[in-house]
């Protein structure tokens, strides 16, 4: 699913989308564009998916002047209710070093963290997820973010196991454990066999929905969202993106969004800030309003990098 390479290497291209064949066809004959509808079904456009309204939202999470000595300078910034606040940035800029002291998995060296408008100490992920309510979907999925050889329902129910275990016994419910894996199944649209489908046998793109899942079924209202399409296919791309956008627009999640994919945070966020040298370098606000083209968020963005 590597377009640059498909082009550059291949006289032909077949595509297959759901188990089926779609169809053989030259590339000379073929733009990308084209190529897109095929795999997908439909066309794609880099336009923004749509206007958020979460300037009346509540605030969800603020930072001021977070510094973690070495990774993080002095870093301050707010995410509401229904929001998607971009962290854009090239890798070691301080986006992921950020996210990571933000749940607890890296001591605060200094300043303050704020959740629904009251001081937190968070001082361990799962601080993070049971006293505030934040989930953290890694970057680095196969390695930190899900258990290969374990089921689908283990990963997705991992994080609910204290309210689903019998207090008698100590054994997981079962039966609660399928309904709120096939659930969610359902509702993110997660290609498996079932509750019992080995998560190392899904494809790329299923897999990231099992890991933004476990956060769903925890019910956090915020999510910090690190490179979440990285290895996927430009299906499923698609898919999380809408999934990413519908989470803050129909659920009202505060939504942190970690990418070094340009056009990804363009079109899924509502603001941008763009980080450079463990700090932030700048904002760029109104990316959902409408009234900025691509090309003027991208040059914008540029600006701050250079």
């Amino acid at each position: 699913h590597k377009f640059e390479e498909v082009f550059a290497l291949c006289d032909k291209v077949s595509v297959l989308r759901d188990g089926r064949f779609v169809g053989t066809k030259r590339l000379d004959d073929l733009t990308q564009a084209e190529l897109v509808k095929m795999m997908i079904g439909r066309d794609v456009t880099e336009s923004h998916l749509g206007r958020l309204d979460a300037e009346g939202g509540r605030e969800m999470l603020r930072a001021e002047h977070v510094v973690r000595k070495g990774k993080v300078e002095d870093v301050s910034f707010a995410v509401r209710e229904g929001e998607i606040l971009g962290f854009y940035g090239l890798v070691g800029a301080g986006r992921t070093e950020l996210a990571r002291v933000l749940i607890g998995e890296d001591r605060l060296d200094a300043g303050t963290i704020f959740v629904r408008g009251e001081r937190a100490c968070i001082r361990s992920v799962a601080d993070s997820l049971e006293r505030y309510g934040i989930g953290y979907v890694t970057e680095n999925r196969k390695e930190e973010g899900l258990l290969l050889q374990s089921a689908v329902s283990t990963n997705i129910t991992i994080t609910v196991w204290p309210r689903i275990v019998n207090r008698l016994t100590r054994a997981i419910s079962r039966s609660k454990e399928v309904a709120i894996t096939r659930g969610l199944i359902d509702s993110l649209s997660i290609r498996a066999t079932g509750p019992n489908q080995r998560t190392e046998d899904l494809s790329g793109g299923n897999q990231q929905k099992v890991c933004i899942s476990k956060w769903l079924a925890a019910d956090c209202d915020i999510l910090i969202i690190d490179e979440p399409t990285v290895g996927v296919d430009i299906g499923a791309k698609e898919q999380i993106h809408q999934l990413i956008w519908d989470l803050a627009k129909i659920r009202g999640k505060a939504i942190v969004l970690i990418s070094s994919d340009m056009p990804e945070i363009i079109r899924i966020a509502s603001r941008i800030l763009v980080f450079r040298d463990r700090r932030v370098a700048g904002e760029i606000s109104g990316v959902d309003d409408g009234t900025r083209t691509y090309a003027e968020v991208s040059a914008a963005i540029g600006t701050y990098l250079n």
